[in-house]
């Protein structure tokens, strides 16, 4: 259920509330709550759209949404990923396979609660828009269940330029953007852990940096994607009580194609891919928790009009975790989807 709309001049909010998406076991990236978004909106302040702040719920300027991205079933495996285990999102992790202990559960493709600064503006020059984000956001949903949440704030920025239009229907785009956050390591004594308390300490750093990329052509084609380079400090692991800590380095992305052909049909293919340069457990294969992720898709759009529209979705996926069976093996998991996609 999304509600979105102004409460004044320049003052707008959002709600997304989602019951029941959760824990009816979707691999959606965007089912972390029932009451997913939650924020008000502050636009044009001093009359310049170079200045808006938001302040509340919310998903992070990612360089692409997964709250709106076409392939309905299947996340985006670095907003997910942390060394340690399989990645979770498709693939369960049953005793007695291979995992090493890791505080660092921030999921960039979770929303957070924060606020940001954000803005734009028209470049006559490239025929483009300048957009960039800058965010603080609370720590809290970081580690619950091992340290009941933290109270440090993290950054998050994402800056873009397009050229020649937007840069997804039109035109091309190319933008930069980065995190360094803090994950509590210890729950407060006197408190515990087992419920979200925002208490935790001995907080320990982390960082993303990456680059993503939008290009069009012919009016019908859309290929994009993004590159991530990931550090998680070796006192993360350390504190877990590892021997063989290490600094976790991997790095990941994902390029996607979308094809506009004979109208209604759109077709897309999405690959991600995760590479560990070194586990946060030395013990560890280097190739422990690769991944590997195809996805297809096709949507046949039934109606669509100014207030409602009705599609078809079919969505398939294959996913393959290095090394992270019983016996060192890798895990495969196949998910397909079919459904309809209704909006009113």
């Amino acid at each position: 259920l999304l509600a979105f709309g102004t409460l004044a001049k320049d003052i707008s909010f959002g709600v997304i509330y989602v019951p029941g998406l959760g824990s009816a076991g979707f691999g959606t990236g965007g089912s972390e709550g029932d009451l997913e978004a939650a924020f008000v909106r502050f636009n044009n302040l001093f009359s310049s759209s170079l200045l808006n702040v938001k302040a509340g719920k919310f998903e992070l300027d990612l360089p692409f949404s997964e709250k709106r991205s076409p392939t309905l079933n299947t996340p985006f495996v670095m907003y997910h990923y942390a060394q340690g285990k399989g990645f979770s999102r498709v693939i369960a992790n049953p005793a007695g396979n291979p995992t090493f202990a890791n505080p660092n559960d921030f999921g960039m493709g979770d929303n957070q609660q924060g606020m940001e600064i954000f803005g734009w503006k028209d470049v006559d020059a490239v025929d483009g828009n300048f957009r960039y984000s800058l965010n603080a956001v609370s720590s809290s949903a970081s580690n619950v269940t091992g340290s009941g949440g933290g109270h440090s704030m993290q950054f998050y920025g994402n800056v873009t330029q397009s050229f020649g239009g937007y840069g997804i229907v039109d035109g091309q785009r190319i933008g930069l953007f980065g995190m360094a956050g803090r994950t509590p390591t210890v729950g407060n004594e006197a408190i515990g852990t087992g419920s979200q308390t925002g208490t935790g300490g001995q907080s320990k750093t982390f960082n993303r940096v990456g680059v993503d990329f939008s290009l069009t052509a012919l009016g019908t084609i859309n290929v994009f994607g993004a590159y991530m380079i990931a550090h998680d400090s070796k006192a993360l692991f350390a504190s877990q009580g590892i021997a063989t800590a290490q600094e976790g380095r991997w790095n990941g992305g994902f390029v996607e194609a979308d094809y506009n052909f004979t109208a209604p049909w759109v077709a897309y293919y999405r690959y991600d891919w995760i590479r560990n340069n070194f586990p946060g457990d030395a013990s560890f294969d280097k190739k422990f928790g690769n991944v590997d992720s195809h996805t297809i898709a096709a949507r046949y759009h039934l109606m669509v009009s100014k207030r409602t529209a009705v599609a078809l979705h079919a969505e398939l996926s294959n996913t393959r975790s290095y090394k992270t069976g019983t016996f060192g093996e890798d895990q495969i998991a196949n998910v397909a989807f079919v459904g309809a996609d209704l909006a009113f």
